[in-house]
């Protein structure tokens, strides 16, 4: 496989070897993380914890995961978390809300990223967390130090950074499906309604009545009604980052309306978004502004009016699918916007979250050593007596001859580089998308590639 990271004019980012843990073990998103990681082969599990299933195999409680870990389930104690901390460069965590500072604290002593999967950290305000959680926070400072990250809009945030916060699965769809409207400043203040649908796998691993076939099979429902859903300030936050409103004062944040319902399938979320306009747009016009907002994001994909995205289509991927739209008698923006919850939702991001923390100088790398390293040599070579010089140059070649042969194969890394950084380009711009366009294609691509990682950053096996 091959990673680059970071689209830019004379550098480009790299991921370097990973050794990643999972807290959290039995549930949902850490098999979904490992099924992923499979094909990121600069990634390697350490261990996994939890406080369920110790002893057990990973792969006893992730079957599909068997033959490729083979990962004994530790028990979730400070001792263990802090020896796999030591031996890891990050860890993905997912437990109870109000649980994750004291494990965090452990991990970033040891100097390892820590990316929380739930809901924590993920509050500049830490009054807007315990308002919406109900619960006294154990670490304000640690809140609001943490940096929360959808790569597609804010990624330069999370560069590096140890403590991140992944997004909910509602907002990361919500957010990306009204970002590019929103920068425009066209979208009139306090009018955004989202209207959510979700697989049961968003609920949790935990057994509960309604998550049973005969309770869910052929039956849909809202819940959460009054706007009391948690994700609902998730949601007003990321509005007031996009449009540059102070994530410390709540009081200046637009209010939405976010209604959630539970689909009658597994995996997959699908968010309907309402908001008036102070323009009128025709359809072509907002699909392509959507497309040429999006199209340096190998996770995001648009489409117009006359294909509404299916949750199908993302099913088992990293993909933000979404089809824009525009009401001109209602001057309304509809957007459809679908994610995989327990990929782009919670998994497939916290791994590229997981390659922002985790990068080093790339492609510039051998370039800077090959250019110093012939610069280096031909000052030395010119400073050699003449006659040692003629008798290092080859077929009556000048004194450069001899640097000529040095800086041949000085420069492999670099022209390699650039060669398979041209290759990825191409195939991202050219070759996969008329694949994603074709279902039967894509459900080949789901099921051998795990097309992930930044979305700067492409990783195929």
């Amino acid at each position: 496989a091959y990673e680059f990271h970071e689209r830019l004019v004379g550098s480009e980012m790299c991921i370097r070897d990973s050794h990643y843990s999972c807290i959290g073990a039995t549930g949902y998103v850490c098999g979904e993380v490992l099924r992923m990681m499979v094909n990121h082969h600069e990634g390697e599990l350490v261990n996994v914890l939890d406080t369920y299933g110790v002893g057990d195999a990973i792969s006893t409680h992730h079957p599909a995961l068997r033959g490729f870990y083979d990962q004994v389930i530790m028990d979730l104690t400070e001792e263990n978390v802090r020896e796999t901390a030591k031996k890891s460069d990050v860890i993905m965590i997912q437990v109870p809300s109000g649980d994750v500072a004291k494990w965090a604290e452990i991990v970033l002593a040891e100097d390892c990223a820590i990316i929380d999967i739930g809901a924590d950290i993920r509050f500049r305000d830490v009054d807007v967390w315990e308002k919406w959680y109900g619960q006294k926070h154990p670490d304000a400072k640690m809140t609001h130090d943490a940096v929360y990250c959808i790569p597609e809009v804010m990624r330069d945030l999370a560069k590096g950074k140890k403590l991140i916060a992944n997004p909910g699965c509602y907002p990361t769809a919500s957010t990306l499906g009204l970002q590019p409207m929103l920068k425009t400043g066209h979208i009139v203040e306090n009018t955004i309604v989202i209207d959510a649908k979700s697989g049961y796998t968003g609920a949790g691993r935990r057994p509960a009545l309604n998550k049973l076939l005969t309770e869910a099979e052929n039956n849909f429902c809202a819940y959460a009604l009054g706007g009391g859903h948690r994700h609902t300030p998730e949601i007003e936050q990321n509005i007031a980052y996009i449009t540059g409103k102070d994530l410390m004062k709540p009081e200046t944040w637009q209010y939405i309306n976010f209604q959630p319902h539970l689909l009658p399938q597994v995996r997959g979320i699908e968010v309907t978004i309402y908001a008036t306009c102070d323009k009128d747009f025709t359809n072509e016009e907002v699909y392509e502004l959507y497309k040429d907002f999006y199209k340096d994001e190998p996770f995001v994909k648009v489409f117009p009016a006359s294909l509404p995205v299916q949750t199908k289509w993302v099913y088992g991927t990293n993909f933000c699918e979404m089809t824009p739209t525009f009401d001109a008698r209602t001057h309304r923006l509809i957007v459809s916007s679908v994610i995989d919850n327990i990929g782009k939702g919670a998994a497939g991001q916290a791994i590229q979250n997981m390659n922002l923390t985790n990068t080093y100088l790339g492609l510039v790398f051998p370039s800077l050593i090959s250019g110093t390293a012939i610069f280096l040599m031909r000052q030395y070579f010119m400073t050699l007596p003449k006659d040692y010089r003629e008798a290092a140059t080859l077929d009556g070649c000048s004194d450069m001859g001899f640097l000529f042969h040095i800086a041949v194969p000085l420069s492999i890394p670099t022209i390699s580089s650039l060669a398979v950084y041209l290759f990825v380009q191409i195939y991202n711009q050219y070759f996969w998308p008329m694949l994603v366009t074709n279902e039967d294609s894509m459900r080949t691509i789901q099921l051998g590639i795990s097309y992930l990682v930044d979305a700067d950053v492409v990783n195929y096996g």
